[in-house]
C-alpha cells in the first residue's frame, strides 16, 4: 500500500473511521484495550485487516494508537506520555525481535549451520543434512 491519501477508497475511509470511533469510545488507555480478534468480529473484517488499518491510522492520519500484549492485550488510544512510552517499547521490541530473526536467516547461516545450531540444543551428534 502507497503511504499516501489519493489511494483510498470511501470503503477503506469508512473502516478508518468505524475503528477509530470504536477505539476512541471503548479503549481510552491501555487498561481498556481491545483484543484484535474482538474488533475483527465487530467489524466483520479478519484480524490481519484490523492490525492494516491500525497502521494506516497512525501513519495516515496521525491517531495515537498503541497495541499491548500485556495483562489487557490489544488496541487502544493512547492518552498520556506514559502510555506513548510504552507504546514505542512494545515496537522497539518487536523490532529487535524482527532483528534477531533476520539475522538468523541470513544469507552467511548455512542450512548446515542452522541445523547445527537447532539440534545441538538436543545435545545430540549432528550430521551435515541435520540429522543426529
Amino acid at each position: 500500500m502507497a503511504e499516501s491519501y489519493d489511494n483510498i477508497t470511501p470503503m477503506r475511509r469508512r473502516l478508518h473511521a468505524e475503528l477509530w470511533a470504536i477505539l476512541h469510545r471503548e479503549a481510552r488507555g491501555c487498561d481498556q484495550a481491545i483484543p484484535t480478534w474482538a474488533l475483527a468480529e465487530r467489524m466483520g473484517v479478519p484480524e490481519r485487516e484490523v492490525r492494516q488499518l491500525k497502521r494506516e491510522l497512525v501513519i495516515l492520519y496521525r491517531r495515537p494508537i498503541g497495541s499491548s500484549t500485556g495483562k489487557t492485550p490489544g488496541l487502544y488510544v493512547i492518552t498520556d506520555a506514559e502510555e506513548r512510552r510504552l507504546a514505542i517499547r512494545q515496537l522497539d521490541n518487536r523490532l529487535r525481535e524482527t532483528y534477531l530473526l533476520r539475522r538468523a536467516l541470513d544469507k552467511s547461516t548455512t542450512p548446515e549451520r542452522v541445523a547445527q545450531q537447532v539440534f545441538a540444543f538436543g545435545g545430540g551428534d549432528v550430521t551435515a543434512d541435520g540429522r543426529g
